[in-house]
């Protein structure tokens, strides 16, 4: 079987991209150069792919979110999606699956949402997500199945938050962001590689799935379990104007409120490898 991955060179899903690679052996890697060179120079690349995993994004806040940012943010995620869907859509011999992920983020703070949640926020985030997500469901070829999956933050010592957080343990930083009773989506990344596969092999897999965690944790809960394995670790309030300058990508998880539940995936056999936060440090401990 054909991989063709799809990523944003230096994205806010490089970690993620470069463990599917090492994971996979048939990848081949398409990324923002190719799809500025529009829909038929990634029609040829697609060629011969039996499954296209689409992870492209730019990382957030590495630009103080300016105005440059958030189209950059757009137009990585929004735009190259209608430009991968315009190039499968025109193919006669499709790849028999399009496999995405977005973001809880499409969600509000308010309610606690599965799948069949329709309360949306009202942000940029969230009306970029809905937008990402209409522009994917465009694709038209009967011939390709799509699942799209929701994620929160990704745990990996390989990047994203956990190394960062290793970093203010070594000198005794404080870790709390806001006043701690966000809620905070996560998902191991070993669960974010197996759910592909899980979607690859089960062929009945279609649509929009919550890929988090079954266990639903506030900020100040989520911290005292960083807390307790990392040891060093103090607990303390930081302002968000402080802290986007650290975790950046991050930090849109710990000062957003969405209590969100994976509601389709368990339902329809997955069983995650890593359902509690404990779980994801412990694997951390044994690496």
């Amino acid at each position: 079987m054909r991989i063709a991955l799809c990523e944003t060179i230096k994205g806010t899903n490089d970690f993620i991209c470069d463990l599917l690679k090492k994971s996979e052996d048939n990848i081949t890697t398409i990324n923002n150069d190719d799809f500025a060179l529009g829909a038929r120079h990634i029609r040829e690349l697609l060629k011969g792919a039996d499954t296209v995993i689409n992870l492209m994004g730019e990382k957030f806040l590495k630009k103080n979110y300016s105005i440059r940012q958030k189209e950059e943010i757009y137009y990585s995620r929004v735009e190259n999606t209608k430009i991968l869907v315009n190039a499968i859509n025109g193919m006669k011999n499709p790849p028999s699956l399009l496999i995405m992920t977005t973001l809880v983020n499409i969600y509000d703070n308010i309610n606690i949402h599965d799948e069949y949640s329709n309360n949306f926020g009202d942000d940029f985030l969230s009306d970029m997500c809905k937008n990402w997500e209409k522009s994917a469901f465009k694709l038209n070829n009967i011939n390709t199945r799509i699942c799209i999956f929701r994620t929160g933050i990704v745990l990996s010592d390989k990047g994203g938050l956990l190394p960062k957080v290793k970093k203010l343990s070594k000198y005794n930083f404080d870790f709390k962001i806001g006043n701690g009773k966000q809620s905070v989506p996560f998902v191991h990344v070993n669960d974010v590689l197996k759910v592909i596969k899980w979607c690859i092999k089960n062929s009945t897999a279609k649509g929009i799935y919550n890929l988090v965690a079954p266990e639903i944790l506030t900020n100040e809960s989520f911290s005292n379990h960083l807390k307790k394995s990392y040891r060093k670790l103090r607990m303390f309030y930081y302002p968000k104007f402080y802290l986007k300058f650290i975790f950046r990508d991050e930090l849109l998880f710990f000062t957003t409120c969405q209590f969100v539940l994976p509601h389709r995936l368990l339902s329809e056999g997955y069983e995650f490898d890593f359902p509690t936060l404990e779980s994801c440090l412990e694997q951390r401990t044994k690496n």
